[in-house]
């Protein structure tokens, strides 16, 4: 009972972009190992979380990974041969080293063994059939996982990476949705969609409020893809005066430049995705309500910080 307990501990720890969360499930199953060396559903779990872990961004990834996943998942195997989730991991670790045959071969033998094991399903379709472009095949097997248990946020996380990689973003956005609100990759999968979308100032708030939330180099490349294609934007243009945006990934700046005098320009700060403007250059300007109401005398040039507090 005290390894069953330690063993319902590390399951209880969800995989997110905290590092430390995968050493805490790590050190859980071991403890329940150290009270019961026979406790096969612990060395499945062992094999998974490394499996999980192996495909991470965490600065560096130990060297003896893979070697930990087999070992543990070939231990469960031999306790019990009918454990799924051990098959899974060795897939995951076949996939890893680009061992296709044998990778796909472990995830159907997994499935045999539980047709309706939607994790196992999940990952068949996001981390092979989706990887070796697949897409038709990966997108009915994230749907018949989410038969199986529609709340399950890593079957909504495949959904959504199989939709994108056959590029129906906005499929894929409806399913990023459906994640629970406190798992760590809702965000970057919402962003991700909204960029492949086209939706760039959207992908941008989203990817950046991702990015400082959890430290992900993958949210990091695709914000930087958003800026590069929508880091400088217009806000207004006329004949005499013209609003832009200059974001980078720590700053966003709001610019006005005219040549000539020319009526206020009114800016709904809501549509700024700011409450304040920050004077760094020239005037400051006015808030009305909700809305901003920029300098009219030119020729000039003025900057803003947007500021969300």
């Amino acid at each position: 009972m005290a390894a069953y307990g330690d063993y319902l501990g590390a399951r209880a720890i969800r995989f997110g972009a905290d590092p430390r969360r995968f050493t805490e499930r790590v050190s859980g199953f071991e403890r329940a190992l150290a009270k019961d060396p026979a406790f096969a559903p612990a060395y499945a779990g062992l094999a998974s979380t490394y499996a999980i872990q192996s495909v991470q961004y965490p600065p560096e990834h130990p060297a003896d990974e893979l070697t930990k996943l087999r070992r543990a998942a070939d231990k469960a195997i031999e306790i019990d041969p009918l454990m799924t989730e051990a098959y899974e991991a060795e897939a995951m670790a076949d996939a890893r080293d680009a061992r296709w045959d044998d990778a796909e071969r472990e995830f159907r033998h997994a499935l045999d063994i539980d047709p309706h094991d939607s994790r196992t399903r999940a990952e068949f379709a996001m981390w092979f059939l989706a990887v070796l472009g697949r897409t038709g095949e990966a997108i009915e097997e994230a749907r018949r996982a989410e038969i199986d248990d529609p709340l399950a946020s890593d079957v909504q996380v495949a959904s959504a990476v199989s939709l994108m990689e056959a590029g129906r973003y906005d499929e894929a956005e409806t399913h990023c949705a459906k994640m629970s609100s406190d798992v760590s990759l809702r965000a970057l999968c919402l962003g991700r969609a909204q960029l492949g979308e086209g939706r760039i100032a959207d992908a941008i708030a989203t990817l950046r409020a991702a990015a400082d939330d959890h430290f992900n180099p993958h949210a990091l490349g695709f914000l930087g893809n958003a800026l590069a294609r929508g880091g400088h934007r217009f806000a207004y243009v006329d004949d005499d005066v013209i609003v832009y945006l200059r974001e980078t990934r720590n700053e966003r700046l709001l610019c006005l430049a005219s040549r000539a005098e020319h009526a206020p320009v009114r800016l709904p700060l809501a549509a700024l995705g700011c409450r304040a403007l920050d004077t760094l250059y020239g005037e400051a300007a006015d808030v009305d309500g909700d809305d901003a109401i920029l300098p009219a005398a030119g020729p000039s040039f003025h900057v803003w910080r947007l500021n969300d507090g």
